[in-house]
């Protein structure tokens, strides 16, 4: 069902535009930006963005929401200054600079010109970010001090190592336990047929070597071997009747991956029951200039490496966390001769449930509910791996990047959102005191700028985290800050108890 949302009312936005120049004029640039919070979050967006680059628009748009007769022009001092203000708000520092230094050019004598220069420096900085010169002067090293910061380095880089590996591993076992294994064939599809080209086939396909299919077909061998025949292929001449068809192609954008850094892939198609109905293996071939440094013996193997990691996807498997299995995400250096335990014992556990799993299947298929339960079950395991995986994608490559964009937007005193962007890094920095006296901050001006406009709920909710952070290491100033916004939102709410126990906290409280 597709959700349906209130179209928002762009009268409202001119009418609170109207109260934000109302405080240009009046010289009171803060409150005004305070409106236009209010305008973003409850109105019409559709005036601010076209105000964002027109002038004339913003000054005949305000003229009309006025009860003054006068007309605005869009060279008003005033509507600059509001639309410099709109600028910022819509993340376009550029713009709101070019604007306010307009004022400062050509209208010196403006009744809000320190304020004007002032923003004008805090946007210079933001785009313009000052050059660190302040380095102390380098000076050579003495043995005993190089040793130390080569031991450190190799320790952090064991400790980043061993991190890494946990993550990978405990990610593995997600898997394991959400979906107990992955997709496989069903037994009654055994033995598998398999398709590979033949050399003519290939022969126009640049990087292709008369003799590659070969390696492929030793690949599907090992497989079969190491499963003791559990595992059977047998190949056919035709595509079209082939359970897993494999191909050659010569550049990486043909092997239908985002990624350029890859030189296989394998693509499966499943059925409801997430049992695997069809495999497409492509490998992408390999030119003259990579054998040359490594030996006559390196291209076969390679491919062979390459086809064996390709025929694991297509019979069940995902990447392994073990760095020495043919699963391993990446390419091993040096190739591996064979097969590891870690692979042969995974794709056991697959055989094993694959020999149960007609008769899993049948007593499904006699009871409709228990199978529509089972792919509910799947449903949400595969929701919850997914979500996994994007945790540790947030963990190894993003904290850094909130946290400074969380410095960036308290530049413009858009606090609720940098309280926000703190908020989540703390989640994996929880024991960083620098980023939980940035929570309190921004929750305390997040709160008292709600509390100013009305928001009484969302003042609460920012002020109670604030207070919930605070520890000895707050500034007094700012624990006494939070706990005042705080009773004084409780009693705008009318929460009168609750306003008596903070008030009683801060009679307490040291200060």
């Amino acid at each position: 069902m597709e959700e349906t949302t209130a179209e928002k009312d762009p009268k409202l936005t001119w009418q609170v535009l109207q109260r934000a120049f109302e405080r240009v004029r009046a010289g009171r640039l803060d409150e005004a930006d305070t409106w236009l919070v209010y305008a973003l979050r409850n109105a019409s967006a559709d005036p601010l963005l076209l105000s964002l680059e027109d002038g004339e628009y913003l000054a005949k748009g305000l003229s009309g929401s006025s009860s003054s007769s006068s007309a605005l022009s869009a060279d008003n001092c005033d509507v600059l200054v509001l639309r410099a203000l709109i600028q910022t708000r819509l993340n376009s520092p550029r713009l709101a600079f070019e604007s306010l230094r307009s004022v400062e050019n050509h209208y010196p004598n403006y009744h809000s010109i320190n304020q004007v220069k002032s923003r004008i420096r805090a946007l210079d900085s933001f785009i313009n970010p000052p050059v660190q010169d302040s380095l102390p002067e380098p000076r050579e090293l003495s043995p005993k001090e190089l040793q130390e910061i080569l031991e450190r380095l190799a320790r952090a880089k064991v400790a980043l190592s061993e991190n890494r590996k946990t993550l990978e591993q405990a990610l593995f076992e997600a898997k394991e336990e959400h979906l107990e294994k992955y997709s496989r064939w069903r037994e009654a599809r055994f033995p598998l047929k398999v398709f590979i080209p033949t050399d003519s086939d290939c022969s126009k396909i640049p990087g292709y070597t008369a003799g590659d299919r070969v390696w492929l077909v030793t690949a599907f061998q090992l497989w079969q071997k190491a499963m003791k025949e559990r595992i059977k292929f047998t190949y056919v001449n035709s595509a079209a009747k082939a359970d897993i068809t494999c191909e050659w192609v010569d550049h990486p954008d043909k092997l239908g991956l985002r990624a350029k850094d890859v030189v296989g892939a394998c693509q499966t198609t499943c059925e409801s029951s997430f049992s695997i109905v069809h495999a497409r293996i492509r490998i992408l071939t390999v030119s003259g200039k990579l054998t040359a440094p490594n030996g006559s013996g390196f291209r076969g193997k390679f491919l062979r490496n390459v086809a064996l990691h390709e025929i694991g996807h297509a019979l069940g498997l995902d990447h392994s966390p073990h760095e020495r299995s043919i699963m391993y995400f990446q390419v091993h250096d040096p190739l591996l001769d064979s097969l590891a335990a870690e692979d042969i014992a995974a794709m056991k556990k697959i055989v094993l449930a694959t020999q149960s799993e007609s008769e899993r299947i049948a007593k499904a298929d006699a009871a409709k509910p228990k199978v529509d339960a089972a792919r509910t079950k799947i449903a949400s395991a595969s929701a919850q791996i997914k979500k996994d995986e994007d945790t540790l994608r947030y963990l190894v490559t993003n904290i850094d990047s909130q946290l400074k964009a969380a410095k960036d937007l308290e530049r413009f005193n858009l606090w609720d959102q940098a309280f926000s962007f703190y908020n989540d890094a703390f989640k994996y920095r929880s024991s960083d005191d620098g980023v939980r006296q940035n929570i309190c901050r921004t929750a305390n001006n997040a709160g008292r700028v709600a509390l100013k406009t009305g928001r009484v709920a969302e003042a609460i909710k920012f002020l109670s985290r604030g207070r919930e952070l605070m520890n000895k290491q707050t500034p007094v100033e700012l624990r006494k800050q939070i706990l005042e916004n705080l009773r004084n939102a409780y009693e705008a709410s009318n929460q009168k108890t609750e306003a008596a126990a903070v008030q009683m906290v801060l009679q307490g409280e040291n200060f």
